[in-house]
């Protein structure tokens, strides 16, 4: 007992270095090695293992109130990742602080088997980028648009590349049951193909400015313009 109402207990290590304080109302550390909870073989500084879904929680004991989560360099203000939740407003932040002249990527990976794919990478001029299949259940904004209840509402062009590939983009219905039309670029002709499930490239643009109508254009009536 160190007071009336206070207690710490020491422990040291046989060159007489301490290594251990539990203080009832002061710091209290742990300097000897890992520590485990749960295991009596920690592979980390802090290993915790059990059985069903171990779980770890930083919460604030006031209502309302914030708690983060802190990784990084000994300067964290400046090199270090921040989790935070925000009680006040429900918001969660995800912040990455890096005070250097080059700035920093946020990487989101996956892997499976061998190395891990690139599932989604934030670049540090905000753009986005997609390496993996995503879904969202609302809608999106690009670009500073607002998402206006469209699915995606961009206020920049919006780029579709496939090196080597065949790129569509698909208006219709269902894709399930051929109900589509598509614009398509044909790598093997340089043209752009426009048409429906069944017919592909029935309107054909080349990159000399030549057109290919394979249908007819009729008016109202049911007259085709072509004959």
């Amino acid at each position: 007992r160190q007071s009336a109402n206070n207690a710490l207990i020491r422990a040291y290590a046989d060159g007489g270095a301490q290594k251990i304080a539990l203080h009832t109302a002061g710091e209290t550390y742990f300097n000897g090695g890992n520590v485990g909870i749960g295991t009596s073989t920690p592979d980390f500084l802090l290993d915790v293992e059990s059985t069903g879904t171990p779980t770890f929680c930083v919460r604030n004991s006031a209502a309302s109130g914030d708690a983060k989560v802190i990784i990084g360099e000994p300067n964290t203000a400046a090199y270090g990742l921040e989790l935070k939740w925000k009680g006040a407003t429900g918001d969660a932040y995800y912040d990455n602080h890096y005070d250097h002249s080059v700035n920093p990527h946020m990487y989101f990976r996956m892997r499976t088997a061998g190395t891990p794919l690139l599932a989604l990478t934030i670049n540090p001029d905000a753009t986005t980028l997609f390496g993996y299949s995503a879904t969202f259940a609302g809608t999106i904004g690009v670009g500073g648009a607002t998402a206006d209840g469209y699915g995606i509402n961009s206020a920049k062009d919006i780029k579709i590349i496939d090196s080597g590939g065949d790129p569509r983009l698909l208006l219709g219905d269902t894709t399930s049951g051929g109900d589509y039309c598509q614009v398509q670029w044909d790598s093997s002709t340089d043209a752009m193909w426009l048409g429906t499930d069944t017919d592909p490239d029935t309107l054909i643009l080349d990159e000399s400015s030549n057109a290919t109508f394979a249908g007819k254009i009729t008016t109202s009536a049911g007259t085709n313009l072509l004959d």
